[in-house]
């Protein structure tokens, strides 16, 4: 018989599943409904290879220093906004559950 300490990780691990669907499933949404981020994915993409020629022309101690700040601004990033999408997900529960319709 599995303890309950193994229920609550596949609970986990079933919540962490379903919210990275979620999460695509906005992606997608993001995509097709809001023409700003549509945009600024474009423009990145544009300035993409500005970004290589100047990186290029960098010394290559700059040059790290300058991507790993780089890099570790985007895991930030994408740290808030999992954190912040299930912190939502979570107060949609909460709300739920005190309105008494999640069973």
């Amino acid at each position: 018989m599995p303890k309950k300490k193994e229920y609550i990780v596949d609970v986990i691990d079933a919540l962490c599943e379903f919210a990275e669907v979620m999460k695509e499933a906005t992606k997608e949404d993001i995509l097709a409904n809001n023409l700003e981020y549509v945009e600024k994915v474009a423009s990145l993409k544009e300035k993409q290879e500005q970004y290589r020629m100047i990186m290029k022309g960098c010394p290559a101690d700059r040059r790290i220093v300058i991507q790993g700040y780089m890099v570790d601004m985007m895991d930030k990033h994408c740290e808030e906004g999992d954190c912040f999408y299930l912190r939502g997900y979570q107060d949609c529960i909460m709300i739920l559950n005190r309105l008494n319709l999640f069973k």
